[in-house]
């Protein structure tokens, strides 16, 4: 109940029971949401019904690929470096 408390907005998708609804939004509902992928409840101070879009499991995967370390810590695609060469610094100049 305490952690509920401190996270004021929730997001509900098509739940299996009411039970899990009330569980989730502290209201019934959801439950009887249509089984449309990504329709789904936000609660803040009011609840809205949203659809949320959908990502595929594979455009997910190519965008964290870079990211991903395996066990032995290494990282298996080599991050983009950046290059400074035309970067202006400013100095600090103090009036008197």
């Amino acid at each position: 109940m305490q952690i509920k408390r401190n996270v004021p907005a929730r997001l509900c998708f098509v739940p299996d029971s009411s039970t899990a609804s009330i569980t989730v939004l502290d209201k019934g509902g959801a439950e009887n949401l249509p089984e449309i992928q990504g329709r789904s409840i936000y609660k803040n101070v009011s609840q809205t019904i949203i659809q949320t879009p959908l990502i595929k499991n594979s455009d997910i995967d190519e965008l964290i690929q870079p990211y991903i370390i395996d066990k032995g810590g290494l990282v298996h695609e080599e991050p983009k470096r950046e290059t400074r060469a035309n970067t202006f610094v400013a100095k600090e100049t103090r009036l008197s």
